[in-house]
C-alpha cells in the first residue's frame, strides 16, 4: 500500500487481483526478504505477497538460512508480543490484543481508529 499510494510511477493499484499484484510486487518483496536475511532480521510478509513458485527464484545461500522458515515458533512469537506490548506500554502507544472476543476487540480498534 505504501507504493501504491506513495510513487505515482506505481503501475499497479489497490484494484489488481491478488495473484497479479503478488507478481509485480514479487522483485521489491524478494529484495526485502533477502535484506532481512542478510542482516539477520526477521520479517512476516502476508502470503499473498510471497508467490510458492517463486521461493526457487532465491539462491541456495538464502535458502540454507533455517532461521527464516523456523523463527516464528511459538516461543519466539509470544516472546516478541511479550516486549512490543512492553514497548507498547513504556512509550504510552496504543495496544490491541484479541483474546477471546474478536468482534468486540475490533470494534474497540475501529473506535480508536475513528
Amino acid at each position: 500500500m505504501g507504493l501504491i499510494r506513495g510513487s505515482k510511477y506505481c503501475d499497479f493499484s489497490v484494484t489488481d487481483d491478488d495473484v497479479e499484484l503478488s507478481y509485480k510486487l514479487w522483485p521489491i518483496v524478494k529484495g526485502i526478504i533477502m535484506t532481512n536475511i542478510e542482516n539477520g532480521q526477521h520479517i512476516i510478509i502476508e502470503e499473498c505477497y510471497l508467490p510458492p513458485a517463486h521461493i526457487r527464484d532465491f539462491e541456495p545461500e538464502y535458502l540454507e538460512q533455517k532461521d527464516c522458515y523456523d523463527y516464528m515458533n511459538r516461543d519466539n512469537f509470544i516472546k516478541l508480543h511479550s516486549q512490543i506490548k512492553e514497548l507498547c506500554r513504556t512509550n504510552n502507544a496504543k495496544f490491541f490484543e484479541i483474546n477471546n472476543d474478536y468482534v468486540g476487540e475490533m470494534t474497540n480498534v475501529h473506535n480508536w481508529i475513528d
